[in-house]
């Protein structure tokens, strides 16, 4: 696995009605991944080799300590879990990160 790109976005409004603040977030994504792919793989990410191979890069390129907690969540952006992701437990607040990786 190898990190493609690392953007950040910076959440200040959401849909018209004001900030509710809330821990940041890692989202991975895979290169070149259909949306059919994307929807069947959703629920089965190796997110323990994410963590495991990926994780103090992606902190690096998001200028986070390399000390900095995360953990996965299956429901990190949605209650309903279609958008999994890692939560920073001990970071800034208000910050989505999106990472694009092939594998």
């Amino acid at each position: 696995m190898k990190i493609q790109e690392v953007t950040k976005r910076s959440v200040t409004h959401e849909r018209g009605r004001p900030f509710r603040p809330q821990k940041s977030k890692i989202y991975i994504s895979v290169s070149g991944e259909s949306v059919i792919q994307n929807l069947m793989n959703r629920r089965q990410r190796p997110y323990t080799s994410y963590k495991k191979e990926l994780m103090p890069e992606i902190l690096e390129k998001c200028n986070l300590p390399k000390d900095t907690k995360v953990s996965w969540s299956q429901k990190a952006g949605c209650a309903c879990g279609c958008s999994p992701g890692f939560i920073i437990q001990n970071g800034p607040w208000g910050n989505m990160f999106f990472v694009s990786v092939t594998e």
